[in-house]
């Protein structure tokens, strides 16, 4: 296993993060329901609910698959692909060893 160093700028961080208002609109439906266990029907219905694109539901569910392979939190794989990595945990391996600074400017 290899460490990896990510170089971030420090901004200050105004109210609740996307990863944190997502999840707090998630609660009441999902009822217990783990993310990573979410279906693509269950993506479209919680669009539909919560109003959150199934992009990024789709990329939070991924996140908390992620988290249950590694020691990173749910919310670290979920800023990263909001930041343009890719989707994949090979393809974040390549990137971060590719680019000094991948995607992390470059969030929409």
């Amino acid at each position: 296993m290899e460490d990896i160093v990510l170089p971030l700028e420090h901004q200050r961080a105004i109210g609740p993060s996307e990863y944190e208002r997502i999840n707090r609109d998630l609660e009441p439906v999902l009822r217990g329901t783990p993310p990573k266990k979410l279906t693509d029907e269950d993506l479209e219905f919680l669009e539909g609910e919560t109003g959150w694109n199934s992009r990024y539901l789709g990329l939070l569910r991924k996140a908390a698959q992620f988290r249950t392979r590694t020691e990173l939190p749910t919310e670290v794989f979920y800023g990263l692909m909001r930041g343009g990595l890719p989707d994949t945990l090979g393809g974040f391996g390549r990137s971060i060893r590719s680019h000094p600074n991948p995607g992390l400017a470059t969030g929409d």
